[in-house]
């Protein structure tokens, strides 16, 4: 019974039953609004679920795309690549291929096959690993994408060619070696970062080994795709790893297939479209329903660190803002652009800074860590479709002061109160009174 059952849903196991069993479940797929398209030599099933094609929708897909693969998912050896978009709440996938292996054709046919990302065409960054065959045919497709490599894997990279024996590095220098290559990753302004590369080709200790002064000058010659001083101007939002991909494939390995293999790719795509769809969809409801406290804890601490910041408005929308280490250091803060001129904020991410001008200013700051009313329509929209009540994601506070208003207060109160009640830092005591005067 289960070899019969195994063979009817699944196929035989051989390479022309299971294209035979997923082609005759796409239209089944389709009636759940689930996107499934097969090709067969090579073979690459490309799935699109429903929560996938939804965040497609929302400019944070075509920002930065997260790109990596992982193999010997099932019993043939398929491989499995992940497309996942960063978002205020983590990692949310755009799609994945089901793919042979991973060559350039195979990953030229799994590109090929997605190919919105928020309505583009293209995002405007890839971050991946230092895969050559993935990285020419990412580029060659999308070309008007750039492509960085993520930091921690370059720094891994050069850890182990520094301890591989046949090198012959000495093990106390392998340390200053592996110092002066982190020091130019990290680096945030360009003129430094060249200056530091300068003294690192005159430095004796690299002298001292050729063949490392030959790598080093190899990955030198990509420091664009590397160093951070090279990569101010993307929109990365503070993100130069490939975490959010790395923890997604450990999610994918271990919540949905338990650590065990898929009997083939069709069960391998039935693992996708039932369990990883369900899992993303109770997750992104978690943040949208208040039941994830993290957003509100990491903006508290930066309200922490903004609290003693100097503030200086120049325009509508343009600020100044005292560095929290020299207060004869300035920063420029644009509000509707969301930046900020500090090493954190210029690529796009939430800095003190922008808290600041938040806290004294009111201003709205939409890459606040902290979810707004709208962003949590925004992330049940992904999760549940567009059909939703969306006072239910609404914030208590504001519901009881519009439905206690019996003595008939004036929309402006209620607008000045409503806001008082969200702000963590105003004591509860004082927004108590308030409430006491106007509505008991």
């Amino acid at each position: 019974m289960f070899l019969f059952n195994r063979k009817k849903n699944y196929g035989s196991g051989s390479v022309q039953s299971t294209f035979d069993i997923i082609k005759n479940k796409i239209e089944t797929y389709k009636e759940k609004g689930i996107v499934v398209s097969v090709q067969e030599n090579p073979m690459a099933i490309c799935i699109l679920t429903p929560v996938m094609k939804r965040v497609h929708n929302y400019e944070f897909a075509a920002e930065t795309v997260f790109v990596d693969s992982t193999a010997s998912c099932d019993e043939s050896g398929a491989s499995i690549t992940f497309f996942i978009a960063g978002s205020m709440i983590g990692g949310i996938p755009l799609g994945c291929v089901i793919h042979n292996g991973q060559s350039e054709e195979d990953y030229w046919h799994a590109f090929n096959a997605i190919s919105s990302f928020g309505g583009k065409g293209a995002p405007n960054v890839f971050m991946t690993d230092d895969s050559t065959p993935e990285r020419k045919d990412l580029s060659e497709f999308f070309d008007s994408s750039r492509l960085l490599l993520c930091t921690f894997l370059v720094c891994q990279a050069v850890w182990r060619w520094l301890w591989d024996k046949k090198h012959d590095i000495e093990q106390l220098n392998r340390k200053s070696l592996m110092l002066i290559v982190r020091q130019i990753l990290c680096e945030t302004d360009i003129t430094n970062c060249n200056e530091l590369i300068d003294v690192a080709l005159k430095d004796d200790l690299i002298i001292k080994y050729p063949q490392f002064k030959s790598y080093f000058e190899a990955i030198i010659e990509r420091k664009s795709e590397w160093c951070i001083a090279y990569r101010q101007n993307c929109l990365t939002r503070g993100r130069n790893t490939n975490n959010l991909v790395e923890a997604s494939i450990r999610v994918f390995k271990d919540v949905v297939l338990k650590r065990c293999r898929a009997f083939n790719p069709v069960a391998l795509a039935e693992f996708v479209i039932n369990v990883l769809e369900t899992h993303h969809q109770k997750r992104i409801q978690k943040f949208a329903s208040f039941r994830v406290s993290k957003p509100e804890l990491e903006f508290k601490k930066f309200c922490t660190k903004a609290n003693d910041l100097i503030v200086k408005k120049i325009s509508y929308n343009l600020f100044h803002v005292s560095s929290a280490e020299n207060e004869n250091i300035v920063y420029g803060v644009h509000s509707e652009l969301n930046l900020c001129e500090c090493p954190t904020g210029i690529g796009g991410a939430f800095c003190k800074h922008l808290c600041a001008v938040h806290i004294q200013y009111g201003t709205q700051i939409s890459t606040s860590p902290a979810l707004s009313f709208e962003d949590r329509i925004i992330f049940a929209k992904i999760a549940l479709g567009n059909d939703i009540d969306e006072t239910f994601f609404q914030n208590m506070s504001a519901v009881e002061v519009t439905s206690n208003n019996k003595a008939g207060i004036s929309a402006e109160v209620t607008d000045f109160l409503v806001p008082m009640m969200q702000n963590k830092e105003i004591e509860n005591e004082t927004v108590s009174t308030l409430i006491n005067y106007y509505f008991l």
